[in-house]
């Protein structure tokens, strides 16, 4: 796997990279030191990802957690999900808020330049 060394500008030229239900480990942001998480919906040159469960699904990995939805109505469909996970919605549940912040830091990145 190739690291961020060699483009030290990498993240420079990166508006952000949505990696939705992606899980991105501390091995990968340490071989890849350009990229870091957004802190602040302007930031660019930064990796966004969440994945959406159910309020009983195991907190401890930082899942989005949707409210308001049943599992019954949104069901893991695929069997390499438990009850609860929401992956395959996470679009559908948020596709609007996606749109406007992808625009956020597009804005952002063209101001920065």
């Amino acid at each position: 796997m190739p690291t961020m060394k060699a483009d030290a500008n990498f993240s420079k030229k990166l508006v952000a990279c949505y990696a939705i239900g992606w899980n991105i480990t501390q091995d990968e942001l340490d071989a890849y030191t350009g990229l870091e998480f957004a802190k602040g919906e302007t930031d660019t040159g930064v990796i966004i990802s969440f994945n959406s469960e159910a309020e009983y699904v195991d907190d401890k990995r930082g899942a989005l957690k949707v409210t308001d939805v049943s599992a019954e109505k949104c069901p893991p469909v695929l069997d390499i999900f438990q009850e609860g996970v929401y992956h395959l919605y996470d679009y559908q549940f948020f596709y609007r808020n996606l749109e406007k912040n992808v625009q956020i830091r597009i804005d952002a990145f063209v101001k920065e330049k």
